[in-house]
This record gives structure tokens, sequence and C-alpha cells, in this order.
């Protein structure tokens, strides 16, 4: 009996292990195209936000409100076209 069960037992886990290795090997594919989604994003959102920022330097008004506006955009920079720059080095 004990040797019945050892055997169903080992065969539970023979056959648990390839599920697992599958279902590991699919989220990291999901991750995978996660991440390449955000990268995507990021890069768009770098193309706007510099497109932004040269026109906004043109048309600029010369207050505290533009210049605080003109920050944020650089913030936004950072933000999107950093993570850009670093992957591609």
């Amino acid at each position: 009996m004990k040797k019945l069960t050892k055997r169903l037992l080992t065969l539970g886990l023979l056959a648990a292990v390839p599920a697992l290795a599958e279902s590991w090997q699919t989220d990291i594919q999901k991750e995978h195209r996660a991440l390449s989604k955000v990268y995507v994003e990021n890069a768009r959102m770098c193309t706007i936000i510099q497109s932004k920022i040269i026109k906004y330097k043109s048309d600029m008004r010369d207050d505290e409100l533009a210049q605080a506006t003109l920050k944020n955009y650089e913030r936004q920079i950072k933000q999107y076209c950093d993570p850009i720059l670093e992957s591609q080095k």
C-alpha cells in the first residue's frame, strides 16, 4: 500500500512539473509583452513631449506660470525619455 501511494505521488509530481514550467514560461512571456508595451508607450510620449517643448519654447510667455509649465514638460521628458535612453546603453 505504501509503495502504491509513493508511486501515485511520484506520478502526480511528474505530471505537475511540466504544467508548472509551462505556466512560468507563459508568465515570463506576458511580462515581456507588458514591458514591450511600456517601452512603446514611453517612446510615443517622449516624441510628443519633445515636440510640445519645441513649440512651447517658441510661443512661450515671460512669466512664472510659463516657467512652471516648461519645468513640468522637462520633468515629463525625464519620465518618458530617460528609460528609453538607459535601455539603449
